[in-house]
């Protein structure tokens, strides 16, 4: 059941995180796979990339927030990051469901047993 109301609120706030990110999110994953292939490394140069690249972006969508926006566009520096972690928390309670709807009824009794004593 919390999975549910957790997918059901975040589905929004995901939803513009994930349009926010993904341009920029995807293609430094493709870069940084391309870069690594047949290596053990494509995680740290992953990471590496997105900590610096991010705060550039984040400054750039900020500034034309801000542009567009006026005074307010500079919650978008806030904002950005805050949308994307609700991003994966979403994937999270989604996939939750999801398995938990795959599950036989016996097994889902058995869940429940667990949970409500």
């Amino acid at each position: 059941m919390f999975s549910f109301l957790s997918a059901l609120v975040l589905a929004v706030p995901a939803l513009a995180g994930f349009l926010i990110n993904a341009p920029f999110y995807y293609p430094i994953r493709n870069f940084a796979r391309k870069k690594t292939a047949r290596t053990v490394f494509f995680g740290s140069v992953f990471l590496g990339l997105l900590m610096i690249a991010y705060p550039v972006y984040a400054l750039l969508i900020s500034a034309l927030s801000c542009i567009w926006l006026g005074p307010w566009g500079l919650l978008g520096i806030i904002a950005m990051p805050v949308l994307g972690w609700t991003v994966g928390k979403f994937r999270d309670a989604w996939w939750r469901l999801m398995n938990y709807g795959k599950l036989k009824a016996e097994d889902r009794n058995y869940l429940r047993s667990l949970f409500s004593k």
